[in-house]
């Protein structure tokens, strides 16, 4: 899934603000369902690799990247170490918490794009044509593996709106 996510971000390289925002939604998205540890490992090379093969310096995406995985994180108790430790020594519902923090991570992401897009605003406005990786290859996803995946995070979240404790889900 990661490989896909990546892949789709770096095949927006020709519209440089476009995939910024992509990288910052994405990453967001991802790291409030995700710890925000995962999100960065798993996407900087992908992203990277993406990105050289297309010629584009992954300089201010990267630290999109880096940034919004952070800000999307503070949207959920699940989202970043921390927040797991203090959810779970607080006791803090997961879905209340949820409710109060995902508008504040969400305005955060946007911070995040329009500061980006600001620092860097000559480097992603000049009009360079990206070129194009020669060989895209084969992207292969093992569709039952990722069913599987999918399945387990849907259930995990469905389990923190019942009063069993997060520990046990």
């Amino acid at each position: 899934i990661f490989k896909a996510v990546a892949r789709w971000i770096a095949g927006l390289a020709e519209r440089p603000y476009r995939l910024l925002a992509a990288v910052v939604l994405m990453s967001g998205l991802l790291a409030a369902g995700l710890a925000n540890d995962i999100i960065v490992f798993a996407m900087t090379p992908l992203l990277c690799a993406g990105l050289r093969a297309r010629h584009v310096d992954p300089s201010p995406y990267l630290i999109a990247l880096a940034a919004s995985a952070n800000a999307g994180s503070a949207g959920t108790l699940i989202g970043n170490p921390q927040n797991i430790l203090i959810g779970q020594m607080a006791n803090l519902d997961f879905w209340h918490y949820a409710v109060v923090s995902l508008p504040i991570a969400a305005v955060s992401l946007a911070i995040v794009y329009g500061v980006v897009a600001w620092l860097w605003r000559m480097q992603l406005s000049a009009a360079v044509p990206v070129q194009t990786p020669e060989r895209h290859g084969t992207l292969i996803v093992d569709r039952r593996q990722s069913w599987k995946a999918s399945f387990a995070s849907i259930a995990l979240l469905a389990l923190f709106a019942t009063p069993l404790p997060r520990e046990v889900s």
